[in-house]
């Protein structure tokens, strides 16, 4: 096995429980077998049989935080963490055909819709504070978000619902635009809401699918970055247009295929491709809107070192990380970003 990760070929994820979890059985005689092993055969046995798949390895990971805490001192929880962490890519991703390239899937990638992968990414806020610490506004200066925010406030709404609200920072802006309006900010997330009520915003914790409000009670719904999320898009959709007034309006903000493609293809993936983006949004929206206008906006990522770039490419793929080959100084890598306003 050892020859094979030497050769940089990839290993099954069969190969890298025998691998990685013998190297820590072997260097660490404070390794608990007993506590993890058995998890871990779970693991093993689920593979054989063709039936693991990515929500369970989180559901799994969760079983695990109770038993690291009762480990030995000589323990070293982080390689198990790290060998977890290079499963899920594995398996987020999708089967390429046979000679396709190979490459992170949406999953993968941070902004799938498989829901025990998008709980994980969001748990905390230090992957999503990470992803946004980078990004500057186009060549021309124009920031998008603002642009949103100023969709928004010509549409004068009295009451206005964010889904998929993050630590709230949307919201706020919204709200010092707006502030005579009622705004309610929801997030799946307990930490997201937590972080967005810290703020003073009425945060609430909702899923986006099943809005529990009744009918016609916002003049305006914002969804900035949040529906490639979703497991059901036009269900989620349907609940936006429900909980719209008639003349309301959707503010939804997504990225393009060609969304940061130069740095993923230099670290050897593939340029990520969602259910809701720059080039099917506009067609998904107009199954539940009469009117759709898109405006894109070319996007800049800043990286002030090759350290800043891998640790955004760990947030979501840290085996794509370690490939990302090394650069001296700054660097930049273009995005693609589209605001959507349907009535």
């Amino acid at each position: 096995m050892r020859g094979r990760r030497e050769a940089g070929e990839d290993l099954t994820p069969e190969d890298l429980i025998t691998v990685e979890l013998g190297r820590a059985r072997r260097g660490d005689p404070g390794y608990d077998e007993g506590a993890v092993d058995d998890l871990l055969d779970d693991v093993v046995a689920a593979m054989r049989e063709g039936s693991l798949t990515p929500g369970q390895l989180a559901r799994w990971r969760q079983r695990l935080e109770p038993v690291t805490r009762r480990l030995r001192p000589g323990y070293d929880r982080g390689q198990v963490d790290a060998l977890l962490d290079r499963l899920h890519t594995q398996l987020a991703a999708p089967t390429p055909s046979a000679g396709a390239p190979t490459g992170p899937g949406p999953s993968a990638a941070g902004i799938g819709n498989e829901q025990e992968a998008v709980a994980q990414q969001y748990a905390r806020e230090d992957r999503l504070e990470t992803r946004r610490s980078v990004w500057r506004g186009t060549a021309d200066g124009t920031d998008p978000v603002a642009v949103a925010v100023e969709a928004l406030a010509a549409a004068a709404p009295r009451d206005l619902l964010e889904i998929g609200c993050g630590t709230g920072e949307f919201a706020s802006r919204v709200a010092a635009r707006l502030p005579g309006a009622r705004l309610v900010a929801t997030d799946q997330s307990p930490r997201m809401v937590e972080l967005a009520a810290q703020r003073g915003l009425d945060a609430r914790q909702v899923d986006a699918s099943e809005l529990p409000f009744g009918d016609d009670a916002f003049d305006a719904v914002a969804a900035m970055w949040m529906l490639y999320h979703v497991p059901d898009l036009d269900r989620t959709l349907a609940q936006v247009r429900r909980v719209l007034r008639p003349d309301g309006v959707l503010i939804a903000m997504t990225n393009g295929d060609g969304h940061l493609a130069d740095l993923l293809t230099a670290a050897g993936g593939e340029p990520i491709r969602t259910q809701f983006s720059r080039e099917n949004g506009a067609t998904t929206l107009r199954r539940h809107f009469a009117h759709v206008e898109q405006i894109d906006f070319d996007t800049r990522a800043v990286f002030p070192d090759h350290g800043a770039a891998q640790a955004y490419l760990a947030t979501f793929d840290p085996a794509l990380a370690e490939q990302l080959p090394r650069f001296a100084g700054e660097a930049e890598f273009a995005g693609a970003a589209t605001l959507f306003i349907a009535t």
